[in-house]
């Protein structure tokens, strides 16, 4: 009787869990097993460039490429580590050395060019294409920045755009008209070779929507609409911005946040935001993904470096953890 007693208390219990389960096991269910990343440490700015995106991880040797379907790759420069890509309306650019002595190298199908440094400046730390411009951000010293440039139409050279700037170089972003640079000390306007202060504001990334553009900060965000005057949310920004849609036009601006994971901004028609309320991925309507509850024990727990939407693939690049992708209405890793 004693021995039918505890069977009949084990199955009453069993039968109550399942009705009543754990939060901690149900987050352990819906992790999935994580899988050796494609692209290791953390990844460089994803790039595209005629129908392709690029990405490498910093201070290795290998950039990778996908199509969409499938992945290849190919080496720097003598096997030069890489700093940072970018890509103009023209092609592939890489920052190859090490944080003292960085070259400026353009990819050409099968090979590496070098662009000629016309300055004394050697520690390039950032780039950024818009156009057929390229922007390359510099730190003289722990203290001293400045921004140089780069045109393939114009001398051919890199050549001195802004001596001083108040942080280095973060971002750069074109309204269809004129184009801003964004930098850990302010908001500049590139317009006739001159570029004007325009914001004081700690901006750590920067993209176009429609014809405005959006500057990230860590105390918020700013468009050029009104010259960047309004703080129109107060979410810390990790810096990485991507435009997400399924269709041609784009309907979620998507925001990564310090700490972890990514916000989600609504666009209207395409090119205007008129609602600041950043929503958590799987809560608004559209969102990106599917299921909030996944996401939140998989990428929401890494902070983002950089996003892109590409082929009806978003990816996501980590700090320290490598590529991920969103692929079966999963996070994990890109193999």
């Amino acid at each position: 009787m004693r021995f039918i007693r505890l069977v009949f208390f084990f199955c009453t219990f069993l039968s109550f869990t399942a009705c009543n389960q754990d939060p901690v096991f149900y987050a352990i269910s819906l992790e999935v097993e994580p899988r050796d990343p494609r692209v290791q440490g953390t990844p460089t700015a994803m790039v595209t460039f005629d129908g392709t995106l690029y990405v490498a991880s910093r201070f290795s040797n290998t950039i990778y490429r996908t199509d969409g379907s499938a992945w290849d790759s190919f080496s720097s420069e003598d096997g030069k580590a890489i700093i940072e890509l970018a890509a103009t309306t023209s092609g592939i650019y890489a920052l190859m050395g090490d944080v003292k002595t960085t070259e400026l190298w353009k990819y050409n199908n099968s090979s590496w060019s070098l662009v000629t440094n016309n300055t004394s400046y050697t520690q390039l730390q950032t780039i950024y294409g818009v156009g057929t411009d390229l922007f390359i951000g510099v730190m003289k010293s722990p203290s001293s920045y400045a921004i140089l440039l780069y045109n393939e139409n114009g001398t051919g050279n890199i050549e001195i755009l802004e001596n001083n700037t108040g942080g280095i170089l973060t971002g750069a972003a074109s309204d269809g008209t004129t184009v801003y640079l964004g930098t850990a000390g302010g908001v500049y306007k590139f317009e006739s070779s001159t570029l004007t202060s325009v914001k004081n504001i700690n901006v750590c990334g920067m993209i176009t929507v429609g014809t405005t553009v959006i500057a990230a900060t860590t105390n918020g965000i700013y468009s050029s609409a009104d010259t960047f005057a309004t703080q129109h949310t107060s979410v810390s920004c990790s810096g990485a911005l991507a435009l997400y849609g399924t269709g041609s036009s784009p309907t979620l601006l998507l925001v990564g946040l310090n700490g972890g994971g990514y916000g989600e901004i609504q666009i209207e028609n395409g090119s205007t935001i008129t609602n600041w309320s950043v929503y958590a991925p799987g809560d608004g309507d559209p969102s990106s993904i599917s299921d909030y509850d996944q996401y939140s024990v998989s990428l929401e727990i890494y902070p983002l470096t950089s996003l892109k939407h590409f082929k009806n693939i978003l990816f996501a690049s980590t700090l320290q953890k490598g590529l991920w992708s969103y692929r079966d209405s999963q996070w994990n890793t890109e193999e």
